[in-house]
């Protein structure tokens, strides 16, 4: 199941190719960089929906029999992107004010309805595949390394958005996904949660709140650095390029952690990344720094999501903790980077920076008021 795992989360980065793809598909369809980025936020959606969805199959339906429901949605999520225009290099005429019975609607649209689906297909598969590798009692360094992989993926997405273009992506994509239908099934079955009255969700929720704020820097970034940078003047395949050196050094600080993560209380590595992501999203307000800082925002926010799910399992550990932080993150990385795409329609795409700063720094206040976990040294 592990090899499982990791693929799935290499495939579900997909989601990081929206944010980059946003400015090419404005281009292309005649679209305000605003209308465009909403692409994120719908996927975040959809993935919303898809990890409820986990948590109310959990224990009553087969898990493999879930996870492969999750494959055939990204699966069907990829080809629909293939098949569109607006994911394709070339420009098409985009002039003029759009109508009904334009056909740049109707690819928008089409857009709009795949991202729905991949966010169902990555809800479904982030949740279940972490909630059954957590109930193996994996640590914090396995799931550093497995979100690694996430971010791996990460950084060649949005560089094949930038050199070839959307489409292209979900070709890579659908043949992942059909590679990844025979090893999904044999994940093991998980017994059905207990119920507990609340008790268990009211001990979590203190993590769940954090972390929900703190997606809204990772997904925020993903979502809104291109659209900034281009915004600055940058050009589009260095604005693409940026958001992949963010996924790069998201994914270096996760693999770095990897081996100490479970000798290190959790509550300093994700308080520190965070200080460092809302410093460096600050710096990315200086336009000579602002690739440079967007890359060191990775660095910050990276081992964030891993080690807080091995920080609230570690304090209390119960069936469902791992979809409650889930959930709590899908609805973070759905609002917040909307809430961001917001300010932009109204202030301009400098305000990128100034609201990814000010995400971090609630996120990190939440984590101040967080106990300390020092795990047994291995």
């Amino acid at each position: 199941m592990l090899v499982a795992a990791f693929l799935a989360m290499g495939l579900i980065a997909q989601t990081t190719a929206l944010g980059p793809a946003a400015p090419g598909v404005a281009g292309v369809l005649g679209l305000s960089a605003a209308t465009a980025g909403m692409l994120v936020p719908v996927h975040n959606a959809g993935s919303l929906l898809g990890i409820l969805w986990w948590g109310r199959a959990q224990g009553r339906v087969p898990s493999a029999r879930v996870l492969v429901l999750g494959v055939g949605l990204l699966l069907t999520g990829a080809v629909l992107v293939v098949l569109n225009p607006g994911a394709a290099a070339s420009e098409v005429e985009a002039t003029g004010v759009l109508v009904a019975s334009d056909p740049r609607v109707g690819a928008f649209a089409g857009l709009v309805g795949a991202a729905l689906l991949l966010g169902l297909g990555f809800g479904l598969l982030t949740a279940g595949v972490n909630t059954v590798v957590t109930a193996r009692g994996v640590g914090a360094g396995v799931l550093n390394a497995m979100h690694g992989t996430y971010g791996g993926a990460a950084i060649l997405f949005p560089l094949v958005v930038g050199f070839r273009d959307l489409r292209t992506v979900y070709v890579i994509v659908a043949l992942g996904c059909l590679v990844l239908f025979a090893p999904i099934r044999r994940a093991q079955p998980l017994r059905r949660p207990p119920a507990d009255g609340g008790a268990a969700n009211r001990r979590s929720r203190p993590w769940v709140v954090m972390l929900t704020v703190a997606m809204g820097v990772e997904v925020g970034t993903g979502a809104w650095a291109a659209t900034h940078l281009v915004g600055a003047g940058r050009a589009e395949d260095t604005a693409s390029a940026a958001v992949a050196g963010f996924f790069a050094a998201f994914t270096a600080a996760r693999f770095l952690l990897a081996p100490i993560a479970g000798r290190t209380d959790p509550a300093r590595i994700v308080r520190g990344g965070l200080v460092l992501a809302a410093v460096a999203a600050l710096a990315a307000t200086i336009t000579p720094l602002s690739v440079v800082a967007w890359v060191l925002v990775g660095i910050g926010i990276g081992p964030v999501f891993p080690t807080t799910l091995a920080w609230l399992l570690g304090s209390h550990q119960d069936d469902r903790a791992t979809t409650r932080l889930m959930v709590g993150g899908a609805i973070g990385g759905t609002l917040l980077p909307a809430a961001i795409g917001g300010v932009v329609a109204v202030v301009g795409t400098g305000a990128v920076p100034v609201a990814v700063a000010a995400i971090a720094l609630a996120a990190w206040a939440l984590a101040r008021r967080l106990p300390g976990l020092v795990p047994a040294a291995s």
